[in-house]
């Protein structure tokens, strides 16, 4: 970890689904750190502030208010978090929710599931909502590897490539096969905030 001011600076993962995060976090447990995760199956975590990797799996800083967590404390650590091109990421949380059985493809389809998204905003939250303010690295997932390599190098951590422990990935084809001009618009509009902040436009990342 990287010494600021003679103290090792902390490492908060901020983790936005589908963006290779779960990797991530097996990253960090496989280098030993001490570890604490708030992700919703780990309710019973108690904060412990001295930690040198805390998971915020998918909460938002504000919600975890309540277990100790201090925006002080936050900004003291080096956070990070990986963003993705928001219609690409829409169809991997497409294929794993089929995936996890959470639907059957018969059912839902993709035209339906961004229907679905649509009409429930707290469903699929955007991607700016999830990352609090003052949030000391963004990196994309469309440049997983490199900016992942950045990221080692600006708080300090040994570098071991992501390519090689990815996990809970999905197998699908090119994500514009899915969408028909009506539901890449609509999408552009649901989410124009993060398509804005982050400059995604549909064909690239």
């Amino acid at each position: 970890m990287r010494e600021v001011d003679g103290q090792v600076r902390q490492v908060v993962q901020v983790h936005i689904p589908r963006t290779a995060g779960s990797s991530m976090k097996v990253w960090a447990l496989c280098q030993g750190f001490s570890y604490q995760s708030f992700h919703y199956q780990d309710k019973p975590t108690v904060f412990d502030p001295s930690v040198m990797w805390t998971y915020m799996g998918h909460a938002s800083l504000d919600s975890l208010k309540e277990r100790g967590v201090t925006r002080e404390w936050f900004d003291s650590c080096f956070s990070f978090a990986f963003v993705r091109n928001t219609w690409d990421r829409l169809v991997s949380l497409y294929e794993w929710h089929y995936h996890t059985r959470w639907y059957r493809r018969e059912e839902i389809d993709f035209g339906k599931y961004v229907e679905l998204v649509v009409s429930r905003p707290d469903h699929i939250p955007s991607q700016t909502s999830r990352i609090p303010d003052g949030v000391s690295f963004i990196g994309r997932y469309e440049s997983l590897n490199e900016d992942w390599e950045r990221l080692c190098k600006s708080a300090g951590l040994v570098h071991f490539p992501l390519t090689m422990r990815r996990r809970k990935s999905t197998e699908h084809s090119d994500y514009r096969a899915y969408y028909t001009n009506q539901l890449r618009d609509t999408v552009a509009r649901h989410y124009a905030e993060e398509i804005d902040r982050f400059g995604f436009v549909f064909d690239r990342g």
